[in-house]
């Protein structure tokens, strides 16, 4: 006789699985909750984690799916099971849980390509890329290396680094030398990287075989182009070049623009940045006004053909910026101006009056750049205290890096993966704002206020839409 049966007839047990197929539920848990021998075997667990399911009850589910040994599959996906309790918890919101559902469900050949396709939407990674091994790694416990230079020319920068990101992440994480030959192949593909300070390692990351999953690279200004989650204050740069020639060309309709800028380096790279999008378009600057730096100029001396140019680009990144601006300004009351994120954040520096500007960034708001300069002040403090000296800006840079992976914490890659996806931006010491996962916009500055454009993006504009 069969087992299940004979112990059905010598313990008098009511046919759950019975009950459950003619929609018995209350008559089910009834039969459950008056037998504890019944509680303690994880079949009838999994059928009252099924039972739950169908009534909507996720907590109750939760629990008792929760309690179904790992190894038993077979119950942890019965009727369906894993998949429906990653809808449940998708529904609630509770991605991480979501997806681990799914990759069980997945795992168990349950709906495999629905199950596959719910872990891309979670996660962010497409479905050609999640294979066997990659969905291994996904729900595997993170490691994280920070790559800096330990020994040569540069280990001073390096522990200056690695101080930084001390004060920014207080969990555990491992060194590799940046000086260190071939060091990439010591990085594990699903890894969580920060560093390296070089952009030359930089590129060899992005041309080696194994690429980090997680990268953030707070120092390095080169920006590589296989890496799927890549996370730079200077690719926040660069998206924001390519959205501003974006909005120029498509919503501004205009090609008769100039860039005027200093001879710092950060304003030379934005000057690159903007010439790498406008190529894309299939476009070019008019022109390019290079001033000294420290800015030495009348505004005699910056003459503009206003015939032709309709657009000046200011980066927003330097002091000599808002200089430039406001004579240029003065003098060209009818130019339209426009810049990086770079201008909101130097809001707080600057009297807010004398500012009207378009500038494009993250969603962003006087009270989060306040809070974002509180916390600096407080790590400068926390930094001199320690190591009895002001931080450079490296060091805030390096600290920037382990607050994202602070805010992002989780035992799991999947979970930091999800994560980061939570947080919208972060202001830069280099006075540019992290876009983690944040929508870029059009925003006016108008008299020191920061207001967000309305309407559709790529919409043609109004004559009053374009005034500053």
């Amino acid at each position: 006789m069969n087992l299940f049966l004979l112990f059905l007839l010598l313990f008098r047990v009511p046919d759950l699985f019975k009950l459950y197929y003619e929609s018995k539920y209350d008559e089910l848990l009834k039969a459950f909750y008056q037998d504890q021998k019944l509680e303690a075997d994880p079949r009838y667990r999994a059928l009252v984690a099924s039972v739950y399911v169908k009534l909507g009850d996720i907590d109750s589910a939760e629990r008792y799916y929760g309690s179904i040994p790992l190894e038993r599959k077979d119950l942890r996906n019965f009727d369906g099971l894993s998949f429906k309790i990653g809808e449940l918890y998708l529904s609630k919101g509770e991605e991480l849980k979501s997806a681990r559902a799914f990759y069980e469900s997945y795992i168990s050949n349950h709906r495999r390509g629905e199950s596959l396709g719910n872990i891309a939407k979670i996660t962010g990674i497409s479905t050609e890329m999640l294979t066997d091994s990659v969905l291994k790694g996904l729900f595997s416990r993170k490691r994280i290396f920070l790559i800096v230079p330990t020994t040569g020319d540069f280990a001073e920068a390096g522990e200056e680094f690695a101080r930084g990101f001390r004060i920014g992440y207080s969990g555990s994480y491992e060194i590799i030398d940046e000086e260190k030959s071939g060091f990439p192949s010591l990085i594990p593909k699903e890894a969580i990287v920060v560093g390296p300070l070089k952009g030359s390692s930089s590129k060899f990351i992005d041309e080696s075989y194994n690429l980090p999953w997680i990268w953030i690279s707070p120092y390095s200004s080169y920006v590589p182009t296989r890496a799927r989650f890549f996370f730079s204050p200077y690719k926040s740069l660069l998206d924001e070049s390519r959205f501003i020639v974006s909005y120029i060309v498509d919503s501004l309709r205009e090609q008769n623009i100039i860039l005027v800028r200093d001879t710092s380096w950060l304003d030379g790279l934005f000057s690159e940045y903007l010439k790498i999008s406008f190529a894309e378009r299939g476009r070019r600057l008019k022109g390019e006004l290079v001033l000294d730096n420290p800015l030495k100029v009348s505004i005699d001396t910056l003459p503009i053909d206003t015939e032709r140019v309709k657009i000046v680009v200011i980066s927003g990144l330097t002091d000599n910026s808002y200089l430039a601006y406001s004579q240029l300004k003065t003098r060209y009351p009818g130019l339209f101006f426009i810049g990086t994120s770079g201008w909101i954040v130097r809001i707080l520096d600057l009297p807010g009056y004398m500012l009207s500007i378009t500038a494009v960034g993250a969603e962003t708001g006087m009270p989060e750049l306040i809070r974002f300069r509180d916390e600096y002040k407080n790590f400068d403090t926390e930094f001199t205290k320690k190591y009895g000296y002001t931080p450079s800006e490296l060091a805030r840079l390096a600290y920037e890096a382990g607050k994202i992976l602070s805010l992002a914490e989780g035992e799991t890659l999947g979970e930091v993966l999800i994560n980061l996806k939570k947080i919208r931006y972060l202001l830069s010491g280099a006075g540019i704002l992290w876009n983690i996962s944040g929508n870029l916009r059009v925003t006016r500055i108008k008299e020191g206020n920061i207001i967000l454009e309305e309407g559709k993006y790529g919409e043609e504009e109004s004559e009053e839409s374009r005034e500053n």
